[in-house]
């Protein structure tokens, strides 16, 4: 909705990838950030996802310094994708709204 990102994880998941948040009297495990952002810039880089290369641009940008960047590089390194941040992340930085055409230029124009 609007600006609002849901996305509903399994019932298992690795504690490493899940933070506590309070809720009124209740606790809510949701994914971190990071894990969510790691995996739409693993979707762009590898699956030549424009959609998520978008999506992790305005996740950034909503984000901005609020971000484990220690914890994001290292999973992004181990998925092959470490270059797809920085590619992403100079976009965000920019300010500059980017198209999906514009996007998939640049992929086939950095990693082919």
């Amino acid at each position: 909705m609007d600006d609002l990102f849901v996305e509903a994880p399994g019932s298992s998941l690795e504690r490493r990838v899940v933070e506590t948040v309070p809720l009124g009297e209740f606790e809510l495990k949701v994914l971190k950030k990071e894990h969510v952002l790691a995996e739409r810039i693993v979707g762009f880089r590898r699956w030549k996802s424009w959609a998520y290369g978008i999506q992790a641009i305005d996740m950034m940008e909503a984000f901005g310094d609020d971000l484990d960047e220690g914890f994001l590089r290292v999973w992004l390194r181990h998925e092959g994708s470490e270059d797809g941040y920085d590619h992403l992340r100079e976009i965000a930085a920019s300010g500059v709204a980017i198209t999906a055409q514009e996007l998939d230029r640049q992929w086939h124009q950095r990693y082919r």
